[in-house]
């Protein structure tokens, strides 16, 4: 036997006798320590007053959608069509099948809801709710089923009589309750897909039965349906109304509940920005899809019937993603509850409590934060409230009193407590804390970070990935442990590092929630900063940024960290570089290796990687990677950006809408200004955005200054762009008389073609330069603690509102050719500018001075209907924003972003979505001092 064979015989026989263990690469954590001593788990915040208790432990459902009691039994319906009764006990072991629907309906796909009879004893009545297929026209059924005689309950299946059906789809409601007069309440939704909304325009459209709540009398019999309209319905004589309607304007109402003063409560799940619950009354109207609560959706379509109510409550996107509504609570468990109407979110797990005394909330609060799927919710006899939470196998819950309510959370208050350090000062990462280095970095005014990724236990990032037929990928599902934290410490100076914040990026099961610790001044130690963020002082007198540094909100983070970009931006396998204390320099091969991450994740890239704007490459690459680096995460498809740009480096040049594109947020006096003009740097709005400071500088958040090295980078690119010649002869040369003779001013001094002597009188003029477009390309030449302080991301509006200002010199700020000349861009003013957004001329008669400082603080908060921005793609592969003039059967009237109007042929759209911020931009006011943000209140609230 040869030594080789002889090797290999007695590592067979080690196996064998377990004396060594199997190979790493089988094996790949066991390359990796086990990462057990993290503290970041839950949150920052005070702990709410209850948490939730598991109840009926021994019961097993698939997918359970629905809970409903029936005396001492509950009722459970499974989304496969099983439905199930149970005694009202604890301990109850097995559940009675009351029917299943798919083996009665082989081609049923998901049942929905249930109602007995007031009156089931004696008649033997059941309702039931089920869909057949989607995109059926009868797709949804309501069904009365009777049952058997029998010590359980139990239906029989040959009993069934169809009452009523409407078109199956995404949303199809299909909740059941009887009302107190004895009437069957039924919801349906708009039978549509999440995007784009109400495909069918069904929301306001009243000649069917969708997006409503339905009422009906089941004891009657009104030929030829098989049920009767109530007399007293709203809608009962209105032509082209179906008579069914008690209430519409519905997007997906999931759960109704009446409560002991016999109000109806509904929970809408709503679609980009909101999730409601409404106080349904007769011949109410819910907005969807003219509205989704405050945002305008589709306003033109509003209904005559009648005006649109708000919402008792609305919650944001930031905090809950598919609401569902509960019920009243009556229990005696929980008496503190008692007369709450106690509702959840499927997405976030939390759970709220609602007073209202019939005319106004008197009181709403959240009071549970779960980690669980809450699909229902339901109320045994005694008032006794359970929810579910979906999953296979659904488990119930309960709420309970928490312990630690109005303790303080354990949520590591000093970054030395997390468990990411053994030596935090040093940043030595604990076992099974990695440090990665990511390829293009966003730009933090000449900051450098260190990125660390930790993944409890010995857990690792999945990645499912379904393909096409031909073997192109479809989709694409990333599962992050539960507890992952991605952490990353920036520090300024050079050659010695100042540590002024470690941002933490966590996981908690449900979505990634962002947290910052400053660091102390020897810089041992970082503390938690509150959820409002703070200015700190830096003391690094070479550093760009100046003495002082923006640690940005918990919101602000969520601008960046969104839904749309999968919250995680540069732990991705087109951004990763190396880790870099790891022996093997493949990212791929030492991240699988580790069990860091499966093969998956790295097989989902089918961009290519990016390119480093410091390094060797293509110029095209080098740029097109920064802007997806410090661009994409608003700029993208529904990334929030108000300017349509679309920079996300895997889009081709030609589809992102900058290539010739008019400016739509200001042209800053730029010569016949364009997003981008091939050939031509100086004409171009997107170079002078990343060259100026102040208002107009991009990235919005984040760097307050010009990062030099990409300014060269995109000048340089701009210019070699394919260009026809008569658009590059319109550069101008060298001067100060205008926006764009300063940008070539600039590229003239960038590139050493102006002697220190012959900088001098231009810097000079630039900054004093009474023209705010050029002053603001000049002030990167004064350090930052000389410049003129600004009010920042921090407004006092109530200071504000006090101060006194001086109309004049706000009519200067706001002149064409001061700071906010680019408001000129949208509206018109005195008969100067342009005609997208609302006329300034006379805004003091429509809003006194408190709404107009909120129209420039918060421009979103408000969107009215007539300006809510859409973005169109069209059949032949080219997309518009702007604003629905007007709309007929066929066509749509659109005002573009340009300014101009275009007619387009509904038969051209292939996608239209609602952009989900108003095109004015945000932080206008940011870039004032306080006495400018006075002065231009001021002058706007002279305009009567």
């Amino acid at each position: 036997m040869t030594p080789h064979r002889l090797f290999h015989f007695a590592l067979l026989l080690a196996f064998m006798t377990g004396s060594v263990a199997a190979p790493a690469q089988n094996n790949p954590a066991s390359l990796r320590s086990s990462w057990t001593t993290s503290r970041i788990q839950g949150s920052p915040e005070t702990p709410l007053p209850y948490t939730s208790e598991a109840v009926f432990p021994k019961l097993k459902f698939n997918n359970a959608l629905e809970m409903i009691s029936i005396g001492d039994r509950f009722v459970v319906v499974e989304r496969g069509g099983k439905i199930w009764s149970f005694p009202d006990d604890n301990e109850v072991e097995k559940a009675d099948l009351l029917i299943d629907l798919k083996a009665l309906h082989p081609k049923m796909t998901f049942a929905y809801g249930i109602a007995f009879h007031p009156k089931w004893k004696t008649n033997n009545e059941v309702f039931i709710t089920y869909t057949l297929a989607s995109k059926l026209e009868d797709g949804t059924h309501l069904s009365r089923f009777r049952l058997k005689d029998g010590d359980t309950p139990e239906l029989d299946p040959s009993s069934e009589e169809i009452l009523l059906t409407w078109r199956s789809g995404g949303h199809n409601g299909a909740n059941l309750r009887f009302g107190p007069d004895g009437m069957l309440y039924i919801t349906t939704g708009d039978a549509a897909v999440p995007s784009p909304p109400d495909i069918l325009n069904s929301g306001q459209d009243n000649s069917d039965l969708l997006c409503a709540v339905l009422r009906i009398d089941i004891d009657r019999k009104e030929k030829p349906n098989a049920y009767g309209v109530p007399k007293d319905n709203p809608f009962i004589n209105v032509k082209n109304v179906r008579p069914e309607i008690w209430a519409f304007g519905f997007r997906n109402p999931w759960k109704m509940s009446f409560d002991a003063k016999d109000r109806l409560w509904v929970s809408d799940v709503g679609w980009e920005l909101w999730e409601m619950i409404h106080l349904v009354k007769k011949g109410s109207n819910a907005g969807w899809s003219a509205m989704e609560a405050s945002n305008p959706i589709k306003p033109h379509l509003a209904s005559p019937l009648a005006p649109i109510t708000t919402p008792v409550a609305a919650h944001p996107h930031t905090e809950a993603a598919s609401i569902t509504g509960g019920y009243v609570y009556r229990g005696s468990r929980l008496p503190k509850l008692r007369g709450a109407y106690i509702y959840g979110d499927y997405e976030s797990g939390k759970i709220w409590a609602l007073w209202h005394d019939g005319q106004k909330v008197t009181r709403h609060e959240e009071i549970a934060d779960t980690p669980h799927h809450i699909v229902t919710f339901g109320e045994a006899k005694d008032g006794r409230l359970y929810y579910i939470n979906y999953a296979n196998p659904s488990v119930f819950y309960r709420l309970i009193p928490n312990p630690k309510a109005g303790k303080k959370s354990d949520f590591p208050r000093r970054l030395s407590e997390t468990g990411l350090f053994t030596n935090t000062a040093k940043q030595t990462p604990s076992p099974g804390v990695y440090e990665y280095q990511i390829i293009e970095p966003m730009w933090q005014d000449g900051a450098g970070s260190q990125r660390f990724v930790a993944l409890p236990d010995s857990s690792t990032i999945s990645t499912s990935i379904t393909r096409h037929p031909g073997g192109k990928i479809d989709k694409v599902l990333v599962t992050w442990p539960i507890d992952t934290v991605l952490a990353k410490t920036i520090s300024t100076g050079q050659p010695t590092l100042h540590k002024i914040e470690t941002q933490i990026l966590h996981y908690d099961g449900e979505s990634w929630n962002g947290y910052s610790y400053r660091w102390n001044e020897s810089g041992a130690d970082a503390d938690l900063v509150t959820a409002n963020g703070e200015e700190v002082a830096v003391p690094d007198k070479g550093w760009k940024g100046g003495s002082s540094y923006r640690i940005h909100s918990r919101s602000e983070c969520s601008r960046c960290h969104n839904s749309w970009n999968k919250f995680v931006l540069g732990f991705q396998p087109w951004q990763l570089k190396n880790l870099p204390h790891t022996s093997n320099p493949s990212i791929r091969e030492s991240a699988i290796a580790l069990g860091l991450v499966d093969a998956n994740f790295f097989e989902r890239n089918t961009r290519g990687l990016l390119t480093s704007s410091h390094d060797r490459g293509s110029t095209n690459a080098k740029v097109r990677s920064w802007l997806h680096a410090n661009c994409s995460a608003c700029h993208r498809r529904h990334g929030g950006g108000s300017a349509p740009l679309v920079v996300n480096f895997e889009v081709p040049l030609t589809d992102t809408a900058m290539l010739y594109q008019t400016p739509t947020r200001g042209d800053f006096g730029l010569n016949e200004a364009r997003v981008i003009v091939p050939g031509a740097p100086s004409q171009s709005t997107l170079l002078y955005r990343l060259t100026s400071i102040g208002s107009a500088h991009m990235p919005l958040i984040g760097a307050r200054e010009v990062d030099e090295n990409a300014e060269r980078l995109i000048r340089k690119w701009i210019s070699e762009l394919p260009h026809e010649i008569k658009q590059a002869d319109k550069s101008p040369a060298a001067n100060l008389t205008t926006t764009s003779g300063a940008m070539k001013t600039i590229s003239e001094m960038d590139e050493g073609k102006l002697s220190p002597a012959q900088r001098k009188p231009f810097t000079d003029a630039g900054l004093t330069s009474s023209n705010a477009n050029i002053n603001a390309l000049f002030l990167r030449f004064l350090p930052a603690d000389e410049r003129p302080e600004t009010l920042g991301s921090n407004i006092d509006g109530s200071a504000l509102l006090k101060l006194t200002g001086n109309a004049k010199h706000g009519s200067q700020v706001l002149s064409p050719t001061g700071k906010w000349a680019a408001c000129y861009a949208c509206h018109t003013l005195n008969e100067v500018g342009g005609k997208i957004g609302p006329d300034l001329s006379k805004v003091a008669s429509r809003l006194n001075k408190s709404q107009i400082l909120e129209s420039l603080a918060s421009p979103s908060k408000t969107i009215a209907p007539e300006f809510q921005a859409w973005q169109f793609q069209t059949t032949d592969g080219k997309s518009e924003t702007g604003f629905i003039l007007k709309q007929s059967k066929t066509d749509l009237t659109l005002r573009l972003v340009d300014g101009t109007t275009r007619t387009i042929s509904k038969t051209e759209i292939k996608k239209q979505s609602a952009l989900p911020n108003s095109l004015m931009p945000e932080g206008l006011l940011q870039t004032l001092t306080q006495q400018e943000a006075a002065d231009v209140l001021a002058w706007l609230s002279s305009l009567k």
